[in-house]
């Protein structure tokens, strides 16, 4: 067995606490990288640099949706709860100059009755934001927030999930923005999100035709 493959599946046996910290530890060191979690090179190659400092809100569980891959060498599906704060319109000026203070400024649109604006200063700002795509911004730490395209809903138990896809991650100068609602997220990547949107179109089709 390869040492990716080893990984993948010494991965879904780590307790939850770890499997957070790998997870958030990822986010801060690629955050244009829309994989939940590192690849075997990615995680030797960083831990060998000494630990973040990373401010925890809170420990995120991660929980592997189909427990029959527990055994195999597929990836698998995570779903996590998280603060949220959205949905959201991003607004961000690519040629604006850093401030004074090294900061970049972004506008906020809050997609709700108002649809007012918040402006948020940020120390460093990961990704690309179209303006006329709804997200979400999870909050992994007080200077680290995940930005979310929201694709879907899904069932899971008693509970409505968001089903998202990373886009990009924001770090900001101060914490005043997101609310502690906290929403259950099922993470997935670009080809599992094509995937699943191909699944619930067919389940809408088959649907309609009895």
């Amino acid at each position: 067995m390869s040492p990716e493959l080893a990984w993948t599946v010494l991965l879904k046996h780590m307790d939850e606490a770890s499997q957070s910290r790998v997870f958030v530890r990822h986010v801060h060191r690629h955050p244009d990288d829309i994989s939940l979690l590192p690849s075997w090179k990615e995680f030797m190659q960083h831990d060998s640099e000494g630990s973040d400092h990373l401010l925890y809100l809170n420990v995120l569980a991660l929980s592997l949706l189909d427990t029959s891959l527990l055994h195999t060498h597929e990836p698998g599906t995570y779903c996590y709860n998280a603060p949220s704060y959205g949905p959201v319109r991003i607004v961000r000026d690519e040629e604006e100059d850093e401030g004074e203070d090294g900061c970049e400024t972004l506008q906020i649109q809050v997609q709700d009755a108002s649809d007012h604006y918040e402006t948020q200063k940020c120390t460093k700002v990961n990704g690309t934001f179209l303006q006329d795509v709804e997200y979400a911004a999870l909050k992994l730490s007080v200077d680290l927030w995940l930005v979310v395209e929201v694709i879907g809903m899904q069932q899971i138990a008693e509970y409505t999930a968001l089903v998202v896809v990373k886009r990009g991650c924001i770090f900001p100068s101060s914490d005043s923005l997101l609310p502690d609602r906290y929403v259950l997220v099922v993470h997935l990547s670009d080809e599992q999100a094509g995937a699943w949107l191909i699944d619930i179109a067919t389940r809408a089709t088959s649907s309609a035709n009895l």
